[in-house]
């Protein structure tokens, strides 16, 4: 059967492909792949995006002012010299720069996530009613 001539097995090694393989392959990836065949993405010029957030990578990556969180210690032990963006579309197009690579405690990371989330679900009238508040209603630093 024909092939796609494609990076297989060892590096530096071409091997064809087969059509049964390359279904096997992609059988987790039929939604973005679809997506891209039919210039159906979230983000249409995804290169572009790409290359805007490299150049605020490299706007960024020289700013060296403040300092770590050391309230929390998982925060004042990271290298604060680490940087990097990553970023992943709801429909699974990825970017990554910098140092992506390193596991990193997200703490107040979370709370943009948990409040975007919340939003999105209850509205943001509702949830500024608690924002700022323990569940208990008295302030996070309060307890």
């Amino acid at each position: 059967s024909s092939g796609i001539n494609a990076e297989y097995g060892e590096i530096g090694v071409k091997k064809v492909v087969t059509l049964d393989e390359f279904k096997i392959a992609t059988k987790d990836c039929t939604f973005i792949l679809n997506q891209a065949l039919s210039s159906n993405l979230i983000i249409p010029d995804f290169a572009a995006f790409s290359k805007e957030i490299k150049d605020i990578y490299d706007t960024l990556k020289v700013v060296k002012g403040g300092k770590n969180a050391d309230y929390i210690p998982q925060l004042a032990r990271i290298n604060p010299n680490y940087w990097g963006i990553s970023i992943c579309t709801v429909d699974g197009q990825r970017f990554s720069i910098g140092d992506c690579d390193i596991p990193f405690c997200i703490q107040s990371c979370s709370k943009a996530l948990n409040y975007a989330i919340n939003v999105a679900e209850h509205g943001q009238a509702f949830v500024h009613n608690y924002l700022g508040k323990e569940p208990s209603g008295v302030g996070f630093n309060q307890i």
